[in-house]
């Protein structure tokens, strides 16, 4: 008996541990699938291709039209599944790229010519939402430095802008803080149009977008895992290690994912 009592806490200590190691397997596998899901938006930005499957239909970059960058969207219908999609549209030249927001929200009497792209079946152009879901169920959580003012574990809210002017090869990122688009299913059109109407009244000066200056923080959690680590993106930046890991230290004040 006394065999078996030692037998079976050593089997205890075994089984625990090795749960504890698939875990932070697990976890550091949904981290790094998260860093790079969102170094491809950044690189998408910055390379756009042409949208099309028919050569007399594309839209890329041209002096009067363009591929803009990225939009990805967080938190829709209280999931952690990620929404993104191509922005396409005209901007004002004459403005300096720092005022990157006031040049993709430039409008005329038809509203803002920036527009989330949902595809044009009549030209072979499909649309351009795709969805992300985090692996093994890792949660998307508000990193604190983030200007919504929530704080972890608050679940991580709102609608990013990753993109440039066609003048520019500086990516800018812009945050709408708990703003959320819902572009899942058939729901594109009804999404961009407000969106559109978002970015109209942003020129009006009423606010819904702000231009980062700081870099942004995507806190990914586990349930199993006390010390989490932050994916941040750049305020600006011109390549895709404007995206990167950053480890967090619970007393690290401002910039940490506290638990």
């Amino acid at each position: 008996m006394l065999v078996l009592a030692v037998t079976g806490l050593m089997l205890i200590g075994v089984l625990g541990s090795t749960y504890v190691s698939i875990n932070s397997q697990r976890y550091n596998d949904s981290i790094r699938n998260f860093a790079e899901y969102m170094r491809s938006i950044y690189a998408e930005a910055l390379s756009p291709a042409s949208i099309t499957e028919d050569e007399d239909a594309a839209i890329g970059n041209s002096s009067d039209y363009a591929i803009l960058g990225k939009i990805v969207v967080f938190g829709v219908n209280d999931s952690d599944t990620v929404y993104s999609a191509t922005l396409v549209g005209t901007t004002n030249k004459n403005l300096p790229d720092e005022d990157f927001l006031t040049s993709i929200t430039d409008i005329d009497s038809d509203g803002t010519n920036t527009s989330v792209f949902c595809g044009n079946p009549t030209a072979g152009q499909p649309s351009s939402v795709q969805s992300y879901t985090p692996l093994w169920e890792a949660k998307l959580a508000q990193a604190n430095n983030m200007p919504s003012g929530a704080h972890y574990p608050n679940q991580f809210k709102g609608t990013m802008i990753i993109a440039r002017t066609p003048t520019s090869s500086t990516i800018h990122t812009a945050f709408a803080p708990d703003k959320v688009y819902d572009f899942s299913g058939d729901n594109c059109t009804a999404a961009n149009a407000a969106f559109r109407n978002d970015l109209s009244t942003q020129h009006s000066g009423f606010d819904t977008f702000f231009e980062m200056n700081e870099p942004t923080g995507i806190c990914v959690t586990y349930d199993s895992i006390r010390v989490h680590r932050e994916v941040r993106i750049a305020a600006d930046g011109r390549n895709a290690s404007a995206v990167w890991l950053r480890e967090t230290d619970p007393e690290d004040g401002a910039n940490a994912c506290q638990n």
